[in-house]
């Protein structure tokens, strides 16, 4: 019986022989809809700069870096919880290359071989998030409340939809937009789109699908306790929507209906979803990285860190200092387990203290056994769960991690770097302007987006493969 790393270093060495390593496109935001961050393309460095793109503004976030100190509340070294947009975030499809820019309102495609421009298209408002790409179609949301749909060959318009009931702008980070802006990922499944307008609750928010051929609307919700901001994660049956400074919050994929509250105690706009588990942080205080079941919103724990990349039974965590691999899907068996011990001990630890209050003292004694028994399970598991960890490496790029094939990514300060999935090791590192926030892996080649507003390209020396 393999233990968790031979079992990993298989994995390993079975996508890098399989064929669907050699190339993958990257569609949209994190590479799919449950935002994972992984390919199973295998980029291995070294790489080497191919081209450069430089657009002719930098990104306009939407929202300040938090003060350093909140004095009211006495809490120091306050993490920025909303970074969406804080770069070009780009989608590789056929070797094409889209971005959209939050400063000029423009939508973009680049030939991926040399990073020419092919077309532009220009909405009424900002454009934050990342283009999503499907069959063909580009599909954006902007400030000024509408989703469009664009040819991804021509960048002609195929349809615009307004997702609010009326029209109403007002003034917003120096711009008018709509008092309804679209400021959530857009996600496009099974030929329906899902998209969020709005921003302030007392105002209207709605959640809403549309056909992906025509804008129609199939359903389109009235929510007034959310503010919608950053990627939409999507499960089999659900959408979750990151609220920026509070938690994400479900919604039926089926009905648009709400399903529960916030999902986790920290805000923040990183969350994906993997095996029925949603992760999502990092929240203001000291990051975190929540994990929670999808369908109840049970805790299973927090782990220190800024975002993470899962692959299969695997996750990377970046702590902003340092990262690490998990065996998560073990992990996960294990604290599910022991949540069901702690239950369990509960439930035991009241019948003891029943016993004692009325003198039962045989009862008492048998309680007191079960106790000390679920004590020992419970410290049994928790052993378990720290070998999950197969190993830990100091890294200084905190801002991105995406994970192609055996190779972990990782944007910084003026730099991205490369580590091996398999031990942490260091790789490679190459030097980019300004902070890399934005990272992707396709078609053969590595995307870094930086908040200066420039994308560079990098990738195998030619002949080299």
């Amino acid at each position: 019986m393999f233990g968790p790393q031979p079992r990993f270093l298989l994995y390993l060495l079975a996508l890098s022989l399989s064929p669907a390593a050699l190339a993958e496109d990257w569609p949209t935001f994190r590479h799919d809809f449950g935002r994972t961050g992984s390919t199973v393309e295998n980029l291995r460095p070294p790489l080497f700069h191919l081209w450069r793109h430089r657009s002719a503004h930098a990104p306009r976030a939407a929202w300040p870096a938090p003060a350093r100190r909140d004095i009211w509340n006495q809490h120091e070294g306050l993490q920025p919880e909303i970074t969406f947009d804080r770069a070009y975030h780009t989608s590789v499809v056929e070797g094409l290359l889209y971005y959209a820019s939050s400063a000029d309102d423009h939508v973009v495609c680049l030939d991926l071989a040399d990073g020419a421009l092919r077309w532009s298209f220009i909405t009424d408002g900002p454009v934050r998030l990342s283009p999503t790409v499907v069959a063909g179609r580009v599909y954006v949301g902007s400030d000024d409340g509408c989703v469009y749909c664009l040819d991804a060959g021509s960048g002609g318009l195929l349809w615009r939809r307004q997702v609010a009931p009326q029209t109403r702008f007002i003034p917003g980070n120096g711009r008018m937009i709509s008092a309804w802006p679209v400021r959530c990922g857009i996600v496009v499944e099974e030929g329906v789109v899902y998209c969020c307008a709005g921003l302030f609750p007392g105002e209207g928010v709605y959640v809403a699908a549309l056909e992906a051929e025509t804008g129609a609307v199939r359903w389109c919700e009235n929510c007034d306790s959310i503010s919608p901001q950053g990627h939409l994660v999507a499960s089999a049956s659900r959408l979750f929507v990151p609220t920026g400074r509070t938690a994400p919050v479900p919604f039926g994929r089926a009905d648009g209906k709400q399903l529960g509250g916030h999902y986790g105690g920290g805000g923040g706009t990183f969350a994906l979803v993997t095996e029925e588990t949603l992760i999502s942080g990092p929240g203001r205080m000291e990051p975190t990285v929540d994990f929670r079941d999808v369908s109840g919103a049970q805790s299973l724990a927090a782990f220190r860190g800024l975002h993470l990349v899962v692959a299969g039974g695997m996750s990377y965590l970046h702590s902003g200092k340092g990262i690490s691999a998990l065996d998560r899907r073990e992990w996960v068996r294990l604290a599910r387990e022991r949540n069901e011990l702690q239950k369990t001990k509960t439930g035991v630890a009241e019948r003891l203290k029943t016993a004692k209050d009325s003198g039962a003292a045989e009862e008492a004694q048998r309680a007191q056994a079960e106790v000390e028994d679920l004590n020992e399970r419970i410290g049994d598991i928790v052993e378990r769960q720290e070998a999950c960890t197969l190993w830990n490496v100091p890294s200084q790029e905190p801002y991105a991690m995406i994970l192609a094939g055996d190779t972990l990514f990782c944007g910084g300060d003026g730099l991205v770097a490369a580590y091996s999935a398999g031990d942490g090791g260091s790789l490679w590192s190459a030097e980019v302007e300004g902070r890399a926030y934005g990272l992707c892996v396709a078609n053969g080649v590595l995307i870094v987006s930086t908040d200066r507003g420039v994308i560079d390209c990098f990738g195998p020396r030619e002949g080299s493969q």
